[in-house]
């Protein structure tokens, strides 16, 4: 093999394992990064006053159920009930933007999908906002309907969290299995010409054979992935099918080594020709 093919060989690992993907957009991606920390930052704080407020709360509705009869109680127990109850949707929006500036930081997801996350996540916190402007002013009847909902909507947001982080894992996978196709393509083109040139390719073509068939392993791996993701419907199944998304992509990721490592072999066996 001459020194020219030998360099074109190499650079099959080079071009599509070593070089950042989206080198490109470096700066970008660190402003992301950025705003996500400070995210997670300011949410973290939002949930050390939310704990203070819950004591506060706590120690008002022991207070309410020993002096229940008293006026007085009523309207201070209504009062840390609210505070508590605005906190508590605090401590939500926070995490919520939380969750969208990490959306933002994951770039194996094409642009549509990720402004269909953010859009949803955005329409909850609107919908948190608007429930945390009424509670000023509500009885204390009002308030513990609006926990009530606040409950409800937490249970779900539960299921959607679990589904965005299925999808995203699921994304990379699938990148992952995309940059590989686009490896056996070239693959095959190089057998191809190695044979015009009355190589012998036996071992070649069998361990592209195998190239073959563990990326079409780690292909059924994310299909079942997004079936699984695709099913949360409640509550209830998130943590169940959540596991099970996560395992199929773990083992998508498996293939991907080992075709990896197959990969390495090819570029070995092409050197020595």
């Amino acid at each position: 093999m001459t020194k020219p093919r030998l360099r074109i060989t190499a650079s099959l690992l080079v071009v599509f394992f070593l070089t950042p993907l989206f080198a490109a957009h470096a700066q970008p991606q660190q402003n992301t990064k950025m705003r996500y920390r400070d995210a997670k930052k300011q949410y973290t704080k939002e949930v050390d006053f939310y704990k203070s407020r819950r004591q506060e709360f706590l120690t008002a509705r022991r207070r309410f159920q020993a002096f229940k009869n008293k006026p007085e109680m009523q309207e201070q127990y209504k009062e840390k009930a609210g505070a508590f109850l605005e906190k508590s949707i605090d401590v939500l929006i926070r995490r919520l933007s939380t969750v969208i500036s990490w959306v933002e930081n994951r770039k194996s997801l094409d642009e549509e999908t990720r402004r269909e996350i953010i859009s949803e996540l955005e329409k909850d916190i609107a919908w948190l906002e608007e429930k945390k402007g009424g509670i000023t002013e509500a009885t204390l009847e009002e308030i513990r309907q609006t926990a009530k909902e606040i409950r409800e909507y937490w249970r779900e947001h539960r299921k959607k969290t679990k589904s965005i982080i299925a999808r995203i894992w699921s994304a990379r996978l699938d990148a992952s299995i995309e940059r590989f196709e686009k490896v056996y393509d070239r693959v095959e083109n190089k057998i191809e010409e190695l044979k015009e040139e009355g190589k012998d390719t036996s071992d070649l073509e069998s361990l592209a054979s195998d190239l073959r068939e563990k990326i079409d392993l780690a292909k059924e791996q994310y299909e079942k992935a997004k079936d699984a993701y695709k099913n949360i419907s409640s509550a209830q199944e998130a943590d169940a099918l959540f596991r099970k998304a996560h395992q199929f992509i773990r083992d998508g990721h498996r293939y991907l080594k080992e075709a990896h490592q197959t990969l390495r072999e090819i570029i070995q066996k092409m050197k020595e020709l």
